[in-house]
């Protein structure tokens, strides 16, 4: 990916360019999330997950700098279709869970995505993968319903 042509640092202008773009992405996210307080009565306010959403950011880009370093020349390999399927299902999955959490409730929600996570990615069994979803239910009701006594969505339970 980096070839011949190197940037500072000896890192390859392809990895160079892409780690400053992951740097104005921490930006663009500092700025527009300014005008939201970090603490409302006591809690975390409605900065507080984009500050540590881009933190990680700022670390996922010093780190693939890093590697993009200690490859040496070689360049960062880019992963095959294949070993991005994972990853994107994840994504996905993710979007399930957006799209289906008020409307569904947390709960079916917690349940389709764990079984769908478990059997079509994992691989696992009917029965494993409807187990294991309906242990992360109950642990997630308990957690949040029974121990901290925030309400999830409950959706067509209503």
């Amino acid at each position: 990916m980096g070839g011949d042509k190197r940037g500072p640092m000896g890192i390859g202008w392809p990895e160079w360019i892409t780690g400053l773009l992951m740097w104005l992405l921490v930006a663009v996210i500092v700025v527009t999330s300014g005008e939201m307080p970090f603490w409302v009565e006591k809690s975390p306010g409605p900065r507080l997950m984009p500050i540590i959403i881009a933190v990680c950011v700022a670390i996922l880009a010093v780190l693939y700098w890093l590697e993009a370093y200690r490859a040496g020349g070689r360049g960062v390999k880019f992963p095959r279709l294949a070993e991005l399927k994972k990853p994107a299902g994840f994504v996905a999955l993710s979007f399930v869970v957006y799209f289906l959490w008020e409307g569904l409730g947390a709960i079916l929600t917690i349940l389709t995505v764990g079984f769908l996570e478990l059997k079509l990615m994992e691989g696992h069994s009917w029965l494993r993968s409807f187990l294991a979803a309906s242990a992360m239910c109950l642990f997630a009701w308990v957690v949040f319903q029974v121990v901290l006594g925030i309400p999830l969505p409950m959706g067509v339970f209503k």
